[in-house]
């Protein structure tokens, strides 16, 4: 063929021996589009197609060449080349294998630019692997029904859920949601099966001209969801009737210590007046009338001061990574999408005293504080840690402290607003989204526990809390096991 007509053509054409090396005997001008090499340069050097190979590819084309030994062999293999600018370009090589003119054993062939081809391929193959793993993973069932919705195919993780009973599925419960859907609309319905709960959605299946021919459907799997969100609205409750509980606790203590001291001076007085005024004075019966009132009043107090104290904490040992650790699927319901939760929990800390039910309630309101410090999401950090108090007496060993440190990456906070951030009623948030006691209760228990709260915040840069609470005396430094 003449050789400047197989410069024309969009591909390298080539002559080498037949060799493992396949050294260069012509190469069109094509090469230099592959690789980056004029053809004259590679004639000048004797080049050999084979270093032009990318190295991890070389063994597996040798393999493939010596396999073509006799006149009339073809060679068909798709291999990297690697360019002299580092580029790789696949290539399709299709040879054979003839004898020249002096009598030598060699490859007539082209290579063919087919990057395109793989880098389409790979894109397909990752899609259909994605899909896989996606309708693999996912805790769903996807199925296919027919236009007589008889059920065609099932997939997904869920489908462990409803495998025995595959035939049954979605159930003749919903078969006019699936109707609706046969006829066009995308249809979203509740879905019960094997005693799991799923939300469905439904919409036409259509064949190459549009026609509906059956129903693809998706159910997922929300059955722990849902208990998880009955457990969240029980426990927010709970908060809400603790918090309320703390605030009307601290307003009766109050008035009660306030109202004790006028008590006293009003009970004080009438007792003396009864002692100065005789039997039978018309004044002495107004004055036993003060001192009944009065020690009717100390009863009201009394109560008063029980309902205040009714708060008290019952602190015991604790494993705080174990109160951690429990509260953790709930902490992550509490977290909405966009923000990450990252739960890292010492190992070696030891027991805290503390009341557990309390802690609880202390990790719960810092971790609903610190996500609504994120309203655009971010990343909120929870851990513990121990440390060595760093007030201990002179001369002293310090106690082993136990550190619940929850942080955010959230709005923060300017000095003003962080020095009241434990007042009582005192919010930052719009009316509606907060009572003020959340922090105030976090600072109320910790207080009652002995131990402190360390805050560290800067407007746009988050806040960190670090509740630090008194450890186990068998844990001091120096103590004998």
């Amino acid at each position: 063929m003449d050789p400047a007509l197989l410069d024309a053509i969009p591909l390298a054409a080539y002559v080498a021996l037949d060799d493992e090396r396949r050294s260069l005997r012509y190469v069109s001008a094509g090469i230099e589009a592959l690789v980056g090499v004029p053809a004259s340069e590679l004639a000048a050097v004797e080049a050999c197609l084979d270093a032009l190979v990318h190295p991890e590819d070389r063994a597996r084309v040798r393999s493939e060449v010596a396999g073509v030994c006799n006149p009339g062999d073809a060679l068909r293999s798709e291999y990297r080349l690697l360019g002299r600018d580092g580029r790789t370009v696949w290539v399709r090589d299709q040879a054979v294998v003839g004898v020249d003119d002096r009598g030598s054993r060699v490859l007539r062939g082209v290579l063919l630019d087919v990057t395109d081809e793989h880098l389409t391929q790979r894109q397909l193959d990752g899609s259909d692997a994605r899909l896989r793993l996606l309708t693999g993973q996912l805790p769903a069932v996807v199925w296919t029904s027919d236009a007589r919705l008889a059920l065609t195919s099932l997939a997904g993780r869920g489908l462990a859920v409803v495998a025995a009973d595959a035939a049954g599925f979605p159930g003749p419960a919903v078969v006019p949601e699936l109707e609706r859907a046969l006829a066009g609309e995308s249809v979203s319905f509740p879905l019960s099966f094997g005693g799991r709960q799923f939300e469905a959605t439904a919409q036409a299946l259509l064949d190459d001209r549009g026609a509906p021919v059956g129903v693809i459907g998706v159910a997922l799997d929300v059955t722990e969801r849902r208990a998880a969100e009955a457990a969240l609205v029980e426990r927010e409750a709970q908060l809400r009737e603790a918090q309320r509980l703390e605030a009307l606790g601290r307003l009766a203590g109050g008035v009660a210590h306030d109202f004790n001291n006028l008590l006293t001076t009003i009970s004080g007085n009438a007792k003396l007046m009864l002692e100065e005024i005789p039997a039978g004075d018309p004044l002495r019966e107004e004055a036993e009338s003060i001192v009944r009132t009065s020690s009717r009043a100390e009863a009201l107090v009394d109560q008063l001061f029980a309902f205040a104290r009714s708060g008290e904490l019952a602190v015991e040992e604790v494993d705080v990574n174990s109160v951690v650790h429990d509260l953790e699927p709930l902490l992550h319901q509490l977290v909405p999408t966009g923000t990450t939760l990252v739960v890292s929990p010492d190992p070696t800390i030891g027991p805290a005293l503390v009341d557990p039910a309390r802690l609880e309630q202390v990790i719960v309101n810092l971790v609903v504080n610190a996500r609504d410090a994120m309203p655009d999401g971010g990343t909120l950090r929870l851990g513990t840690s121990a440390t060595v108090d760093s007030v201990a007496s002179p001369g002293e060993p310090g106690c082993r402290e136990v550190v619940v440190t929850v942080s955010d990456t959230g709005i923060g906070m300017d000095p003003e607003t962080r020095a009241r951030i434990f007042e009582p009623f005192f919010t930052t948030k719009e009316p509606g989204r907060g009572t003020g006691l959340g922090l105030a209760t976090v600072h109320r228990i910790v207080e009652q526990s002995g131990g402190r709260i360390v805050v560290e915040s800067q407007l746009g840069l988050g806040t960190t809390f670090r509740v630090v609470l008194p450890g186990s005396p068998a844990d001091r430094p120096g103590a004998s096991s």
